[in-house]
Parts: structure tokens; C-alpha cells; sequence
């Protein structure tokens, strides 16, 4: 499984949901690689909301790495991010890995 998401240039981990934010998914990236697809698209601590559909809350790394997969090269992701001044930002982050094999 893993390998499949090293070639998409990023990693994620199950984390601790935030006790003052309810709602938060477990699942966040954990590295983006420089000069791969995801860099410049996703960042280190990106929350993962939904990977084209698929509702991630409560799934675990196993199930989220499947959505990428079963993708087809064609990631449509919802990601909150953390903004500098504390906000959150819910930010949609297309991927599209064709032709980057």
C-alpha cells in the first residue's frame, strides 16, 4: 500500500482528533516530497476530509490509502488546513497523477 502513496510524493498517519474541533478526521500528511505531484498541493499537517466522494471521518489509514488508490490517478481531495493566524481553512486540492507515472 505504502508504495503507492510514495509515488504520489506524500505519507499520512492516523492522529488524535482535536478535542476543540469535533469533526476533525483522524487522518493527516505526514511528509510531501519535494518536486513530486502532491508538493505545492498538499501540505504537512493537512487534515483529510474527502478523497473523491468518500467521506473520511472515522476511517482508518488502511481504508483512506484505498480511496487514493481507487482513484485512478484522478485524486479529488477536501483537506482543512491551519492558517497562520489560527483559522482553519477548508480548501479543495485536486491531484491528478496520469502522466506523472
Amino acid at each position: 500500500d505504502d508504495m503507492d502513496l510514495k509515488a504520489m510524493g506524500f505519507d499520512i498517519a492516523e492522529g488524535v482528533n482535536d478535542p476543540y474541533l469535533p469533526g476533525d478526521c483522524g487522518i493527516f500528511v505526514t511528509r510531501v516530497d519535494k518536486g513530486s505531484i502532491a508538493d505545492g498541493r498538499l501540505r504537512v499537517n493537512d487534515w483529510l476530509l474527502k478523497i473523491n466522494d468518500v467521506d473520511l471521518t472515522n476511517k482508518d489509514r488502511k481504508q483512506v490509502i484505498k480511496a487514493v488508490l481507487n482513484g485512478g490517478g484522478l485524486i479529488n481531495m477536501v483537506v482543512r488546513r491551519r492558517k497562520s493566524l489560527g483559522g482553519r481553512l477548508v480548501t479543495p486540492v485536486h491531484i491528478n497523477l496520469i502522466g506523472h507515472k
